[in-house]
């Protein structure tokens, strides 16, 4: 069973994971099978970080692998949902698609948590996370996650909150004060950027592309938050130790997967070439 689990883990990572920054996609069926296959790897191995000490190791991945692959394809389903609203020029799938991402997500969480995959469901407005447990009735969960919470603010201090655009896509979206200079990546301006899970754009350059285009990377966002579970164990530990950090894990939610997300940029010189902004620009453009 150990071979086995090795084998799995290796033969994913050799086809998924090392992907250059000039990797594009030609087709949906390359699409799909990273987003399977990235909610594989990440829900068998978190599975296994999160097994309990009497739970055998082989049939942990297995159960995490499968439940991984599944919310992995929901993911993929969202972001078609985002080149069908493109295509239609129209706002129509924006929230379909967010409900489809918010769906395949919970279930890649609860395979990285060793969760069963209907345990725990959670819905990001922001940097509002709501978390509905429904092995204890539904209870109701609020959390603020942190980095998001300061994209928004950089949000209100760089532009004006666009209410009508924020409601039809369902994230804050502002419009920005000033041009958008992006000087540092080798470009005068930009049309729109997205900072974790907010998005400020450039009413002169605004269309629904470009707005495709900030969702795919705030989904690329929250596709990454499911290496949080990674860390559930210290949290845990921590919690016991500090008083401070039990409250603290109470009221946030910290999405460590935003230094994940930038750092993919900062290892990567070619903007134009790396994965994230090929992958945006194949469901957008």
């Amino acid at each position: 069973m150990k071979k086995t689990i090795f084998y799995l883990i290796f033969v994913s990572f050799v086809f998924l994971f090392p992907l250059k920054t000039n990797a594009q996609f030609n087709n949906d069926t390359q699409a799909a099978f990273y987003d399977i296959g990235f909610g594989a790897v990440v829900g068998g191995i978190g599975a296994i970080i999160n097994k309990k000490p009497t739970e055998k190791t082989g049939n942990v991945f297995i159960k995490g692998f499968w439940q991984g692959a599944l919310g992995g394809y929901f993911v993929f389903e969202s972001k078609r949902l985002i080149r069908a609203t493109v295509k239609h020029d129209s706002y129509r799938y924006f929230w379909p698609s967010k409900i489809v991402n918010s769906f395949g997500n919970s279930i890649l969480e609860n395979a990285t948590a060793n969760r069963d995959f209907w345990v725990q469901y959670h819905f990001n407005i922001g940097f509002n996370r709501l978390e509905f447990d429904l092995k204890n009735k539904g209870k109701f969960t609020y959390k603020i996650m942190p980095f998001a919470l300061y994209a928004t603010v950089n949000g209100f201090i760089n532009g004006n909150l666009d209410v009508n655009k924020s409601l039809s896509v369902g994230t804050f979206i502002f419009k920005s004060k000033e041009p958008i200079n992006i000087e540092h990546l080798g470009f005068d301006r930009a049309n729109a950027y997205a900072m974790t899970n907010q998005i400020v754009y450039d009413e002169e350059f605004f269309s629904i592309s470009t707005l495709g285009h900030e969702i795919i990377h705030i989904y690329q966002y929250e596709q990454l938050s499911n290496f949080n579970s990674y860390f559930i164990k210290p949290s845990k530990y921590f919690d016991k130790k500090s008083k401070a950090i039990k409250l603290y894990n109470k009221i946030f939610y910290t999405d460590i997967n935003t230094l994940l997300f930038g750092a993919v940029y900062l290892m990567n010189k070619n903007y134009e070439n790396i994965f994230f902004e090929r992958e945006a620009r194949f469901y957008s453009e």
